[in-house]
């Protein structure tokens, strides 16, 4: 907006003196205040935002690692009780683990336990959770790395740290006799999930466990 102001009359010449103010009107310093005001609350509400966005995306990827194990130990141990006494049965049960673990890291897939449950409902020996190997009659224990090996290291071979403690052959699978009755298998599982931005630390674990009853015999 311009404003004209008379500042002197001499010799029949009006003078005048143009000033302009721009800029300085109300309208003007209300927009600028209202221009304030947004920097302010964006200020406050993008971190905000970006909270939730992280928080979405983090939890979002561990209940995808939560569903994975679950499905991991429940294919197991269904695997566990198809094979039942065969003697490669660990190799058939931790191939069928990789396949149901694909969407988790195998970095992060920190334990496997094959173990001789007493019933439906019983949980892994706490003994066998931190094992460094298994325990015999009792379980087997596998890390992340026995998922890449060949079948021609199990079979319960005494120079082997794998399925010998536990030994599939001895696992019983008949309805009735000294092979039976069918024993009950578990498979438990441990995965270390990381978060990816370290909002809510700098890692979740989740384990899983699936109790099968060997199928007998008589009905394959």
């Amino acid at each position: 907006m311009d404003e004209e102001r008379v500042v002197g009359v001499g010799e029949g010449l009006l003078v005048h003196e143009v000033e302009r103010t721009r800029g300085r009107g109300p309208s003007t310093r209300r927009a600028r205040s209202e221009r304030g005001s947004v920097l302010v609350e964006a200020a406050f509400i993008t971190p905000v935002l970006f909270f939730l966005l992280f928080s979405v995306l983090e939890f979002g990827m561990a209940f995808r690692d939560y569903l994975a194990v679950a499905n991991t130990t429940r294919d197991g141990a269904r695997a566990a009780s198809v094979f039942g006494n065969d003697t490669t049965a660990d190799f058939d049960i931790l191939q069928t683990v990789a396949d149901a673990s694909n969407v988790i890291d195998r970095r992060d897939l920190e334990r496997i336990v094959v173990y001789k449950a007493s019933g439906p409902n019983t949980p892994v020996p706490p003994a066998c959770v931190n094992a460094p190997q298994g325990i015999p009659g009792t379980c087997n224990v596998y890390g992340a790395g026995a998922l890449d090996l060949a079948e021609t290291e199990f079979g319960c071979r005494g120079d082997r740290n794998l399925d010998r403690f536990w030994c599939p052959q001895t696992r019983k699978t008949a309805l009735a006799g000294a092979n039976g009755p069918p024993d009950y298998v578990g498979v438990w599982v441990r995965v270390n999930h990381p978060w990816v931005t370290g909002l809510f630390g700098r890692s979740l674990t989740f384990t899983d466990t699936t109790v099968m009853r060997m199928e007998p015999e008589s009905s394959r």
